[in-house]
C-alpha cells in the first residue's frame, strides 16, 4: 500500500511532494493507521501511566 521508493532519490522526491501538500499515500496511512491502532489520540503516555499503576500493587 502506498507508494514504495527504491533509492535515495525517489525518498526525496517523495519528501517533496508530501511537504508541498501533494502526499499521495494519505488515504492508505488512514486505512492503515484505523487497521491496526485502537486509539487515535494522544493519549498513549497516559494510558501507559495507568496501566503500570493499575498493575504496581499485584502480587509477584
Amino acid at each position: 500500500m502506498g507508494i514504495n521508493c527504491n533509492n535515495w532519490s525517489e525518498v526525496q522526491i517523495q519528501l517533496q511532494d508530501i511537504f508541498a501538500g501533494k502526499d499521495k499515500s494519505t488515504s492508505c496511512r488512514k486505512e492503515m493507521s484505523m487497521r491496526f491502532f485502537k486509539y487515535s489520540d494522544t493519549n498513549n503516555s497516559e494510558r501507559i501511566i495507568n496501566t503500570v499503576t493499575q498493575n504496581q500493587n499485584l502480587p509477584s
